[in-house]
């Protein structure tokens, strides 16, 4: 099988005829180990739910001991989780935030969330945050809530549910996700701002 396998946990998340991807269940990836019997799947796992011990949780661990491709790893469920884990992210991100709403004369009135879907913003004006923000955090959709104050812009990314979506869901799944811009191990420039994710 080639390209990608999109994983859902109901079927009526994310019907098959809404993309060229073959969609299968969690119930359905969990259960059936020998789906993908010689070969090596890609897939996006687009779980209501990567709290740990979740079905979403269990199919992306599964998937990277099967020697599948997953997105997002279970690596990238457990850092944005925890503040102490992602932290090293924020001045970067921030930044650019920063420098994306300067840039558009953005000034919001108080708190306002951005969807980003595969480095997509949905918000064109954060088009560079949101391919910064996917480098960083390979997952499929991300809600980001900005708390504006003076000089300074704080957010915090979470998993967005797929399910509950509010992006376009052909348009959203992309026919290849994108490599990261940062190689590993690269030297990531710091900011002068401080964020909450």
């Amino acid at each position: 099988m080639t390209g990608w396998v999109i994983v859902v946990d109901q079927p009526k998340d994310f019907p098959n005829a809404d993309t060229p991807h073959k969609v299968i269940t969690t119930s359905e990836y969990l259960a059936r180990p020998r789906l993908f019997d010689g070969g090596r799947p890609k897939l996006i796992n687009l779980s209501r739910s990567y709290a740990y011990q979740s079905k979403g949780y269990y199919a992306s661990l599964l998937a990277e001991a099967r020697g599948h491709r997953i997105v997002p790893t279970v690596e990238t469920m457990l850092e944005l989780r925890e503040a102490k884990l992602y932290e090293h992210a924020l001045p970067e991100l921030e930044d650019l935030l920063n420098r994306c709403a300067k840039r558009t004369d953005f000034q919001p009135e108080g708190e306002f969330k951005l969807l980003v879907c595969f480095g997509i913003a949905r918000d064109p004006r954060f088009e560079a945050f949101g391919r910064l923000l996917f480098d960083w955090f390979r997952c499929p959709a991300l809600e980001v809530s900005v708390d504006t104050g003076a000089a300074l812009v704080r957010h915090r990314p979470h998993p967005h549910a797929y399910a509950d979506e509010t992006c376009e869901r052909g348009s959203c799944v992309p026919a290849r996700v994108p490599a990261p811009a940062h190689g590993a191990g690269m030297a990531r420039p710091q900011g002068a701002h401080r964020a909450e994710i």
